[in-house]
């Protein structure tokens, strides 16, 4: 998988351009038809329309040590495919 993330960089790249391949957790903004109960730091509820069949699960903090490492595997992962650079997503109500 690795061989295609660097294939992947380099062809990005080509011609001077720059790519910075985005990581996010959607937590409660997952949408119900990919998982109907998403884990997130609270058990609020998103309100709207689109989210109504989710019922978040609070993480614990175990659950936040765990995606935390897999956040530091994914940008190891970036870098060392030689991207130009990374972009952690944390917008929208996705950390409730």
């Amino acid at each position: 998988m690795q061989d295609s993330y660097a294939k992947l960089a380099v062809a990005a790249q080509e011609n001077g351009c720059q790519c910075w391949p985005q990581l996010s957790h959607a937590g409660r903004n997952t949408d119900p038809q990919v998982n109907s109960s998403p884990m997130g730091p609270s058990n609020l509820r998103v309100q709207a329309p689109k989210f109504a069949g989710s019922k978040p699960i609070e993480m614990s903090i175990e659950d936040i040590d765990e995606m935390t490492a897999k956040f530091v595997s994914a940008a190891k992962a970036v870098k060392h495919a030689g991207f130009t650079g990374l972009q952690i997503h944390g917008a929208q109500g996705y950390c409730t």
